[in-house]
């Protein structure tokens, strides 16, 4: 179900975290953090534009779109999605994230 995504984490905090995901999916909170983070950047004209002009950056450095896979541009436009979160929506999602953790 979920896919490995941190190979830093230990056996038993992957089994942990996993848990958790799988909890949050059943009790329909993860699908909620999903709109709710989907919705507010969807809204968010800069955010969205930013990511835009980025990824055909990213596609036009590697020569175009047949010459660059999906886990290429995921690496390079994730830090840049991030970075250019609008203020306050990490803080806000983790928040979130948290509060369904300790529900679990």
């Amino acid at each position: 179900m979920v896919e490995e995504r941190n190979t830093k984490l230990t056996a038993a905090e992957r089994e942990r975290r996993n848990e958790l995901l799988e909890n949050m999916h059943e009790s329909g909170e993860l699908n909620e953090l999903r709109q709710t983070l989907y919705a507010r950047l969807i809204l968010e004209d800069a955010w969205r534009d930013e990511m835009k002009e980025s990824t055909r950056v990213a596609v036009n450095q590697a020569g175009g779109i047949s010459e660059i896979t999906m886990d290429e541009l995921v690496h390079k436009l994730l830090p840049v999605a991030k970075r250019n979160l609008p203020g306050g929506m990490q803080s806000e999602m983790m928040q979130k994230i948290k509060n369904a953790c300790n529900n679990s």
